[in-house]
């Protein structure tokens, strides 16, 4: 799941890119571009915080990125820990990523207006 919608995301990101180095891109690529992360953005994230739920069990077992104290920096960094601290730093800025290509989103495709009935 995460890797597809990353994927998607990218793919549709540097195609415009592309396009815009060569020309001006259609109208299509560019909706893509900006309308697309509405529903890849939420898939991705999820997939990542998944991926790193499922693999905490792992880490706490393992240590594989542990780095205990006594060592030259004078630092212990516990693994487990981090993917902790990983997983809660995602509440606070998935939004703001993604508030972030909503506004990018409404200033190059413009607002949608509304009509009074």
């Amino acid at each position: 799941m995460m890797v597809v919608s990353w994927c998607l995301a990218e793919i549709t990101r540097y195609c415009y890119y592309f396009a815009c180095l060569l020309f001006k891109p259609p109208f299509s690529l560019t909706y893509l571009r900006y309308s697309l992360f509405m529903i890849l953005y939420p898939t991705g994230i999820l997939g990542e915080l998944l991926l790193i739920l499922l693999s905490l069990s792992y880490v706490s077992k393992r240590s594989p990125i542990d780095f205990p104290m006594p060592n030259r920096l004078n630092v212990a960094l516990h693994g487990y820990c981090v993917y902790w601290i990983v997983l809660i730093m995602y509440l606070p800025f998935s939004p703001v990523m993604y508030k972030h290509m909503l506004a990018q989103r409404r200033k190059v495709l413009g607002s949608p207006t509304r009509k009074n009935v």
